[in-house]
């Protein structure tokens, strides 16, 4: 993914209120459909955020 792909996707998941409670579908299809868009894994691009989000907050 791109860095442009990597910081649209963040602000998509930063409206997800409790992403890893109540709002998990909605933080999973975030996932999923940019997994399907670039034609990796749903790991592959939850890696590549975590990644971003490290060397950002750093």
């Amino acid at each position: 993914m791109t860095q442009e792909e990597i910081k649209k996707m963040d602000r998509r998941i930063q409206q997800v209120k409790d992403p890893f409670g109540t709002g998990f579908p909605s933080f999973y299809r975030l996932l999923d459909d940019m997994a399907q868009k670039k034609g990796e894994s749903r790991e592959e691009i939850l890696r590549q955020l975590i990644v971003w989000k490290s060397k950002n907050r750093m």
